[in-house]
Parts: structure tokens; sequence; C-alpha cells
């Protein structure tokens, strides 16, 4: 959902919602989003990688006071 969050506004300046330009750019979209938060690393995706993860986006979190933090 958070890499969908990012790329849905740059799908549509680039086609209008409901057309198949517009799948294809959410589809592709997300290729192109760099570093984006999620709950267990950094994402990072690329055509070749839809995995998203490497070596130096893990991280650990904890919960602590009903939030999340970094755990260091």
């Amino acid at each position: 959902m958070a890499l969908l969050k990012q790329a849905i506004p740059n799908a549509l300046k680039t086609a209008k919602r409901g057309t198949a330009a517009f799948r294809a750019a959410l589809r592709d979209e997300p290729e192109r989003v760099k570093d984006v938060y999620l709950n267990n690393g950094l994402s990072t995706m690329s055509a070749t990688d839809h995995n998203c993860y490497d070596e130096h986006s893990a991280f650990l979190i904890k919960v602590e006071g009903g939030r999340f933090r970094l755990m260091k």
C-alpha cells in the first residue's frame, strides 16, 4: 500500500484514471519510486528486482507506546 500511495499520484499525472494507459503507468510507477519506508525496511523496486530489499535497506523496529520505533 505504501508503494501505491506514492505511485498513484504520479500515474495520474501521465494518464487518465480507468484507461489502459493509467493501468500501465500504475504497473510501472512502483519501479521508479525510491526508498519507501515500510514496516520491515526501505523498499526500492526495480524492473529486475520486485523483492525491493537489499542488505542496506533492512532494519528492525519495535512497538513502543503504540508507535513503531527504530531499534538501534
